[in-house]
């Protein structure tokens, strides 16, 4: 178990971060060739710090992001990580071709609205744990308008219950895209099929895109296999915990209820199966935390953050809104 913060200038500065604790966590770390999408950058220094990260069965891909894949200019706008099932799918499976064995999370932190746009300096924490595999990163940077600091996240890790499941476990989860909709029991929102829609946003959020043809707007993937269906979480999201959440903080003594991540893999008969249950991290309400309190329950300390930025004016959150809604994190710092 490891705890590291620090400062990053750069998307290339946050890979490196990233890669350094993965490797120091028993990850092997490969670097990749300065080609996506069959695009050469003109700066191929941009391209330098692509990294695979392997461990036993699961393979992840952590890259900058580029409109380039579009047609357009080259500009840099956001931090990605994928899965994968395998290494040759993590070198070539960035292709439209392969959505079916690689699926990703985007970690977009820099976009169009300067109300959200990255800030750069940033401030980053990264906890990484074995026994399962999990590694998290938050990053907090400055607001344009001058209220509540905005926070993103990354995650990628292994189902402690790997050993009961077809696929690998491998899974990834991340802050997808600059707009996004979020509430105790919702996650991701679409007003007519894919052409309008707000991403989920938090740790197997999703409620809204239940089936394989939205991958490319759900941010957390899980490779469960059950029933040949690879990495496809349905919709269950957050609806377990969900109940709970709108009743918190305690009335009585004000504190939150740290609640479990459970991912949940849609079976036949409208049934769902349990295929992962985070051991280092956990949902809460954060009304009466500040990002980056501490907090102590029994022998265990937890580090808090909110998934957006706090607004107690709107605790439930809703859309580009996660209200009062965070995620508290397993700290072993001094």
């Amino acid at each position: 178990m490891a705890y590291i913060t620090g400062a990053a200038n750069s998307f290339q500065d946050l890979i490196v971060a990233l890669a350094a604790a993965a490797q120091a966590q028993g990850y092997s770390v490969l670097d990749m060739p300065d080609m996506l999408y069959g695009v050469t950058y003109s700066n191929d220094s941009i391209r330098t710090n692509r990294k695979i990260l392997m461990k036993g069965n699961c393979y992840y891909l952590i890259d900058i992001d580029s409109s380039a894949k579009n047609g357009l200019p080259v500009t840099l706008r956001s931090l990605e990580v994928f899965v994968a099932t395998g290494l040759n799918d993590a070198e070539d499976g960035l292709s439209s071709d392969a959505k079916s064995s690689l699926l990703s999370a985007a970690f977009f932190i820099g976009n169009s609205s300067t109300s959200r746009s990255a800030v750069f300096p940033l401030v980053y924490h990264i906890f990484s744990f074995s026994g399962p595999d999990e590694i998290y990163m938050i990053i907090r940077h400055d607001a344009d308008n001058g209220v509540e600091d905005i926070h993103r996240y990354v995650a990628f890790g292994k189902s402690g219950m790997a050993d009961k499941l077809p696929g690998t476990g491998a899974w990834i989860s991340a802050s997808h895209a600059s707009r996004f909709y979020m509430t105790p029991t919702v996650g991701g929102y679409s007003t007519s099929g894919t052409v309008t829609y707000y991403n989920p946003f938090g740790i197997f959020w999703n409620t809204h895109y239940s089936g394989t043809a939205y991958s490319s707007i759900v941010n957390s993937h899980l490779h469960h296999d059950f029933d040949g269906n690879g990495f496809w979480l349905g919709s269950v999201g957050p609806k377990h915990i969900g109940n709970i959440l709108n009743y918190q903080p305690n009335t009585f003594n004000q504190e939150a209820v740290l609640l479990p991540f459970r991912a949940f893999a849609p079976r036949d008969s409208s049934m769902n199966s349990l295929v992962a249950e985070l051991a280092h991290a956990r949902a809460l309400r954060i009304t009466n935390y500040d990002s980056g309190e501490v907090i102590q329950l029994g022998d265990v300390r937890w580090m808090v953050f909110p998934w957006f930025r706090k607004n107690l004016s709107s605790p439930n959150g809703g859309y580009n809104d996660s209200g009062t809604l965070g995620l508290a994190i397993r700290y072993e710092g001094s």
